[in-house]
C-alpha cells in the first residue's frame, strides 16, 4: 500500500516512486542494487526517483511524461541524500533546491559527465 504523498509507477521492469518522504527514499537507497538512485524534479516540485541500476534519466523521463527544460537530474548515494536540503521531499516545508555544478552543491554525477557535457548528450 502507498503511503501519503507517494504513487508508484510501474515503468518497463521497474518501479518509479513519485513524491516520496525522504524515509521512502532513504528505504528505496538500502534496498538498491548498487547503492545509489536516480532521481528527476520538475519545477512545480514533483520528485520521482528510482534505483540507479535500473534505468538512466532519459528513458525514465518517458515513462513518467514530458518535462520542460527546467527540471533537475539526480543520482546519488545515501551520503549526498543525507546533504540534501529540506523541501526536497513530500511533507517538507519549502522548495528545496539542488543546484549542479556550484562549488557548495551537492555533487550529483552522471556518467562523470559535467552539467553542460550532460545537457549535450541528453538534451
Amino acid at each position: 500500500m502507498e503511503k501519503p504523498g507517494s504513487r508508484v509507477i510501474k515503468a518497463d521492469g521497474y518501479d518509479i516512486l513519485k513524491d516520496p518522504t525522504r524515509e521512502q527514499a532513504r528505504e528505496l537507497l538500502a534496498k538498491s542494487r548498487q547503492g545509489s538512485l536516480r532521481g528527476l524534479r520538475d519545477a512545480a516540485g514533483s520528485l520521482y526517483l528510482w534505483d540507479a541500476f535500473d534505468s538512466y534519466h532519459a528513458p525514465a523521463a518517458k515513462e513518467v511524461g514530458e518535462f520542460g527544460n527546467d527540471f533537475e537530474r539526480l543520482l546519488f548515494n545515501s551520503v549526498q541524500l543525507g546533504r540534501f536540503p529540506i523541501g526536497v521531499f513530500f511533507g517538507e516545508e519549502g522548495y528545496g533546491r539542488i543546484y549542479v555544478g556550484r562549488e557548495d552543491a551537492i555533487s550529483i554525477h552522471e556518467a562523470e559527465l559535467s552539467s553542460d557535457e550532460f545537457d549535450k548528450v541528453f538534451k
